[in-house]
């Protein structure tokens, strides 16, 4: 009886790790979404918004990623950490008691429902920040928030009710109401070709835009490779010289994998292109103007 037992929960322990196991396998990002992720990563940096971007460092830094991508999202995690400001918000009441039911809105999106005396991390830049506390009124205030700047203690005082000139309360804005579909079109049946064609030039459209991207990525670890020929004799470098080889070396590896995944969806858009069925007979005059006007579209890009 008691092996029975003993059995029967050594079977539900090494399901419950199988499982487990299955779950964090199914969550792991792609090769194509470590890509992208990567690539999102820089260009939110070049935006300000550093709290996104360091969410889509940890997406390109997971272990499923490869090894040279997870190791470049790992070392801009540390410096978007360094970077992101963070601010400890003091409010109190005209007699000096801290308030801590306050809600805070920052350019119009709320940042916390409640102060607990704790660092916020806020992109930097000029924000207009709002303050609202049950029967203390409200204060909106601008503050500019620097890059790299930690723990900033900024004393807001809620003075009573609020004045006619405050500003107006935060309310939701009702989403459009849906605007009613056009009929379908009378040749809908025989659409199938033209769909696929399209779908066709926007998947080799975005394979065009990676090959863009994995070439200035190669340009640009081009030139930092040769920035480092200062600090550099032949393969011997200086711990600076041997910084941006590293660096250079990262960022033609992402290039490289970018090209690759471009290459390849241009190749799929033109087969899907050039594999369409033909248009039936009732639409052979209309179809070559639609794709001539579709081909005019992509061009004036």
């Amino acid at each position: 009886m008691l092996l029975g037992s003993r059995s029967s929960l050594l079977g539900l322990l090494i399901l419950s790790l199988s499982t487990v196991s299955v779950s964090a396998r199914a969550d792991d990002p792609t090769t194509a979404e470590c890509l992208s992720a990567s690539e999102r990563t820089l260009q939110l940096r070049g935006q300000r918004k550093l709290r996104a971007a360091r969410e889509q460092a940890l997406v390109c830094a997971a272990t499923s990623c490869p090894a040279d991508v997870r190791v470049e999202c790992e070392r801009r995690i540390h410096g978007l950490n360094d970077a992101i400001p963070t601010v400890v918000f003091e409010v109190r009441d005209k007699d000096g008691t801290d308030l801590t039911g306050v809600r805070v809105s920052m350019d119009g999106t709320r940042l916390t429902e409640r102060l607990e005396g704790s660092a916020i991390s806020i992109d930097p830049g000029e924000h207009t920040f709002l303050f609202e506390a049950e029967g203390r009124g409200r204060l909106e205030k601008k503050i500019l928030i620097r890059e790299g700047e930690k723990n900033r203690h900024e004393t807001i005082v809620l003075e009573g009710a609020s004045h006619p000139g405050s500003a107006p309360a935060l309310v939701p804005t009702p989403a459009p109401a849906p605007s009613p579909q056009p009929p379908p079109p009378e040749h809908a049946e025989q659409s199938t070709g033209g769909t696929q064609r399209v779908v066709g030039l926007v998947i080799a459209g975005v394979g065009l835009a990676g090959l863009g991207v994995g070439t200035a990525l190669g340009f640009a670890a081009k030139s930092r490779y040769d920035d480092s020929a200062g600090y550099c004799t032949g393969n011997f470098c200086d711990p600076d010289g041997g910084a941006i080889r590293d660096d250079a070396r990262g960022t033609g590896n992402v290039g490289t994998a970018v090209f690759i995944v471009g290459a390849a969806a241009l190749v799929g858009g033109l087969a899907l292109w050039l594999t369409a069925p033909s248009a039936k007979t009732s639409s052979t005059a209309i179809s070559p103007r639609l794709g001539s006007r579709t081909l005019l579209r992509e061009g004036g890009r």
